[in-house]
């Protein structure tokens, strides 16, 4: 299922993203979670007003208040993303 957000480009590729999947709950994002672009996999943390900021894996490591099983499946997501893009 998707969740329509407010229009951001992302940082990375500058893909219009209106629209976020969840992986562990149905919630509307907040300012503070993270996401990845799924067109690039660049590891996205939502700011004020639902815009999209650039993101680390550190970040989503270490410091985002994530459990270690929200990091790991966001962390997978991101390779998943990855492995697809053309080279």
């Amino acid at each position: 299922m998707s969740i329509q957000v407010p229009i951001s480009p992302c940082p990375d590729c500058g893909a219009s993203l209106d629209a976020v999947s969840y992986l562990w709950n149905e919630a509307h994002p907040n300012p503070g979670d993270y996401s990845v672009c799924a067109y690039c996999g660049q590891l996205l943390r939502f700011v004020t007003d639902l815009m999209v900021e650039a993101a680390t894996p550190s970040e989503v490591s270490e410091d985002s208040g994530l459990t270690e099983e929200q990091a790991s499946a966001l962390l997978s997501a991101r390779r998943v993303v990855l492995r697809r893009r053309p080279k």
